[in-house]
C-alpha cells in the first residue's frame, strides 16, 4: 500500500510541476517526427496551443481552430473539445524551450514538438485567445453582411494585436502564417492576394462561396481606401500602421447586392 500510494504522489506531484510550465505562453508547432524522419508540411502551418491557468485553452493542430478545457494528470495531457470529443496526448518532454506530445494511440507514431512564444494574460488583447479568433469558427448558416464584417475584422484584429505582441516582446521575427489569411506579408508591406488564390481554410470559414465573395470585398474595399504607408524602416510597425487602417476601412457596399442561389457547402 505505501508503494502504490508513494507512486499516486509522485505522479500528483509531477503534474503539479507540470502545469505551471504550461501557461503563460503561447507553444508553437515547429516539428512534427515520425520513425521515418521529420515530415513537417503544410497541413501543420500556424499550429499551436496555448493553456490558460483557469483550465481553459485554445490551440490548432490541423489548421481547425479549437477551444475547451485542458486536463494534465501525470504526464497525460488531454484536450476535450467544446465539440465534446477528447484528443489525448503523452507528454514526453517538457523544458523552458520546448513542449513534445505524442498521441496516445498506438496506431499514431508521431511527436509533436513546440517551442514557447510569448502571450498576454489579458483576454482582450491575447491574439491566441477564443474572444479574439471567433471569426476562425466556421459558419453553420449564411450570415448577413453584419457578420461577415464582423469575422473579417475579427480577423485583422488578431493580426493587429499578433503584430503588437511582437512589437512589446521585441520579437526579431514572427510567422505570417500564424492564422488563415487571404493577406499577404511582405518586407514593403500588405496584400490582398488575388481571389482564386485565396487559402481554401479561409474560403472554408464563411458559409458557402456568396459568403465568402462578401468577405474578399469587404477586404478589398479596405484595400482601395486611402492607405497611408507608414514611413518607418521596421516591419512590425509598418505591418501595425497598415493593418489599423484596414481595420478601420473594411465596409460591404449594400446598394446593389444580386442574389444568386448558391448551394451550401
Amino acid at each position: 500500500m505505501k508503494t502504490a500510494a508513494h507512486l499516486l504522489c509522485l505522479a500528483l506531484l509531477s503534474s503539479c510541476l507540470l502545469k505551471p510550465k504550461l501557461t503563460g505562453k503561447v507553444w508553437n508547432l515547429v516539428d512534427v517526427t515520425s520513425p521515418s524522419g521529420p515530415h513537417f508540411d503544410t497541413t501543420y502551418l500556424g499550429s499551436f496551443i496555448r493553456f490558460y491557468d483557469n483550465g481553459t485553452y485554445t490551440g490548432k493542430l490541423d489548421r481547425r481552430f479549437g477551444a475547451g478545457r485542458w486536463a494534465l494528470n501525470g504526464n497525460i495531457l488531454t484536450l476535450h473539445r467544446w465539440e465534446n470529443d477528447a484528443q489525448v496526448y503523452k507528454v514526453t518532454s517538457l523544458g523552458p524551450g520546448e513542449l513534445v506530445i505524442h498521441p496516445d494511440d498506438p496506431r499514431t507514431a508521431v511527436d509533436f514538438r513546440f517551442e514557447p512564444g510569448p502571450a498576454r494574460e489579458d483576454s482582450l488583447t491575447d491574439p491566441f485567445s477564443l474572444v479574439n479568433n471567433k471569426w476562425e469558427i466556421p459558419a453553420l448558416h449564411p450570415e448577413p453582411d453584419s457578420a461577415i464584417l464582423a469575422r473579417v475584422r475579427g480577423h485583422l484584429r488578431c493580426e493587429l494585436l499578433y503584430i503588437e505582441l511582437a512589437i512589446d516582446s521585441k520579437a526579431e521575427s514572427v510567422s505570417t502564417t500564424e492564422f488563415i489569411s487571404p493577406l499577404g506579408f511582405y518586407g514593403n508591406g500588405i496584400t490582398l492576394k488575388p481571389e482564386a488564390r485565396v487559402p481554401d481554410g479561409w474560403t472554408r470559414l464563411f458559409y458557402d462561396s456568396a459568403g465568402a465573395h462578401r468577405g474578399y470585398e469587404a477586404l478589398r474595399n479596405a484595400f482601395r481606401a486611402n492607405i497611408a504607408v507608414p514611413n518607418t524602416q521596421n516591419t512590425f510597425l509598418l505591418y501595425k500602421g497598415i493593418l489599423s487602417q484596414l481595420y478601420d476601412n473594411v465596409h460591404l457596399d449594400t446598394s446593389a447586392i444580386i442574389i444568386n442561389a448558391v448551394a451550401p457547402r
